[in-house]
């Protein structure tokens, strides 16, 4: 993870229904990747939240193989988890759907997934590895997306 909340040894779960389809989803045993996500909502400064905002991509040299499969979502107590820290977005403040655990829990539910439910397959991104850091600067800096000719 590019950010010390995701780096720590954890349980890790969301806020969001959606972000954790895209990990179950995601078919990295048979295609071994990296990936790129994020699931943020901004709170306004007068504390109104926007809708969520995602951000999916999988390695552009594997795109067309279309590499998901059938998966699992599981549904976790909250009672253990912390959520990630909001931060600072000039007057605004993100935050990020990530919650942890540093303990380990036991799930109460699964929830078998396809990636037809995954409601964003289609506007699935794609980035080259080799161009990983420069990504990594954009998503940390608020930068344009490199290549992105709309940004």
């Amino acid at each position: 993870d590019l950010r010390e909340f995701g780096a720590q040894k954890a349980v890790y779960a969301s806020s969001d229904g959606i972000w954790p389809m895209y990990f179950a989803i995601v078919d990295r045993l048979r295609h071994p990747m990296s990936i790129m996500n994020a699931c943020i909502r901004i709170e306004m400064p007068d504390g109104v939240f926007n809708p969520p905002l995602y951000f999916f991509s999988i390695p552009k040299h594997l795109i067309h193989l279309h590499p998901y499969t059938d998966g699992v979502v599981y549904l976790f107590p909250r009672k253990t988890f912390i959520a990630d820290q909001p931060m600072p977005f000039g007057p605004a403040k993100v935050h990020p759907a990530q919650l942890a655990s540093l303990v380990p829990v036991k799930p109460l539910a699964k929830l078998a997934v396809s990636p037809g439910d995954f409601p964003f397959l289609a506007q699935m991104r794609a980035h080259d590895d080799n161009d990983l850091n420069t990504y990594a600067r954009a998503l940390n800096e608020g930068l344009p997306w490199p290549g992105d000719e709309s940004a």
